[in-house]
């Protein structure tokens, strides 16, 4: 997937820059547990055969932390030089740490390469995401509980003859001159009606009932009416239906749902309201900031002076 190595600006992104430039420029996307869980299960129910290329299940129990740090390093240094002297390399890296200052070398040695299975299995994880074995059974029922509900097997992956699944789709479009991408989860096409339907899968740590609420605390608005403007530039002649979001709880075992945007949802990701800013605006701001080159402080307060009244 050639998704991340495309320069161009996400949802993730633009979500970014809203909340301060220097987020933005760091590059950086918080992960979250819900969020580490959400992609495994995305995985698994959507592209389950692109799970071994992607996951790497770590079903050994890891090393103390401290000697989990020390091969961590160890590991960045063998991918630098590969034919390093890996004991040598331990005795320097627990030098840098301070790692039992008071203990000779071949104790030293001798205590931490009890655990050489996790440097081993660091070389098979490279370039995959290592996942527990307790977070791997938990997504496989998670993925069981979503694939046993009728409403959601009927709406999502029973289709007509008319119809057409395409998941992880990749779009790469421009607004007002500035190149922006999208990679949606699932989108179904019925080539008969032209219409487009739009999927985005969400795992919660709450009960499935109050996604509700985290609908505008983690913008999801925006993230659907993004979505949602990407694939009217590239299915100009198709129908885009409303967003809509499969949720399923990793806290209980209640039923997962399907919850389905409205305008006003759209328009608030879109264009913001009295207390939300939309994509809009945030592009408005990534090109004040690449204008002014001013990325240590916020548009509002650069333009607001040196001095900032409290209302």
């Amino acid at each position: 997937m050639k998704y991340r190595a495309v320069e161009a600006e996400s949802q993730s992104s633009l979500k970014n820059i809203l909340k301060h430039p220097l987020l933005y420029k760091s590059k950086v996307n918080k992960s979250t547990k819900s969020l580490s869980m959400g992609s495994l299960v995305d995985c698994l129910l959507l592209t389950p055969k692109d799970f071994d290329k992607t996951y790497l299940i770590n079903k050994m129990e890891d090393p103390p932390e401290a000697v989990k740090k020390i091969y961590d390093l160890v590991y960045k240094s063998w991918k630098a030089i590969e034919f390093i002297d890996i004991d040598g390399e331990i005795i320097n890296v627990c030098k840098q740490l301070n790692y039992r200052q008071t203990q000779g070398d071949v104790v030293k040695l001798k205590y931490i390469t009890k655990y050489d299975h996790y440097l081993k299995f660091l070389k098979e994880a490279e370039n995959k995401i290592i996942v527990s074995l307790k977070d791997y059974e938990r997504a496989c029922e998670l993925t069981g509980i979503l694939n046993k509900d009728t409403v959601i097997n009927n709406e999502v992956f029973n289709l007509s003859k008319d119809e057409e699944n395409i998941f992880q789709k990749e779009i790469y479009w421009v607004y007002d001159g500035v190149p922006l991408k999208s990679l949606l989860d699932l989108i179904t096409i019925n080539h008969k009606k032209k219409t487009i339907q739009p999927w985005d899968l969400k795992t919660t740590g709450f009960a499935v009932d109050k996604f509700e609420n985290s609908l505008y605390k983690f913008r999801y608005d925006f993230q659907a009416s993004f979505y949602t403007e990407a694939l009217m530039n590239e299915y100009p002649d198709y129908r885009i239906l409303p967003f809509r979001f499969i949720v399923v709880s990793t806290v209980m075992n209640d039923r997962p749902r399907i919850f389905e945007c409205s305008e006003r949802v759209l328009s608030v990701g879109k264009i913001g309201d009295d207390k939300l800013k939309g994509w809009l605006e945030a592009l408005e701001t990534l090109k004040f900031h690449a204008k002014t080159n001013i990325w240590n402080d916020t548009k509002r307060n650069i333009e607001g002076g040196d001095i900032i009244k409290l209302i």
